[in-house]
């Protein structure tokens, strides 16, 4: 298995972390994100689409990589 393959298998329990954690239900967060519970199992790989609506329902900061 490739770095980026481990990853991408890990996205979906750290998904359900990130949200246990925050203390919401999965039906909370499929109304504010449109996430499935089948992304969390795994069973789909999150797009980028997917995954920006998620970083804004877990506050997660964006980063630049521009530089100045």
């Amino acid at each position: 298995m490739t770095e980026d393959e481990a990853v991408l298998q890990n996205v979906g329990p750290r998904l359900r972390g990130f949200r246990k954690a925050l203390g919401v239900t999965l039906t909370d967060l499929a109304e504010g994100a449109g996430l499935t519970s089948r992304l969390e199992r795994g069973h789909i790989r999150p797009t980028l689409e997917q995954l920006l609506p998620l970083a804004r329902a877990y506050a997660v900061p964006g980063r630049s990589n521009q530089s100045s």
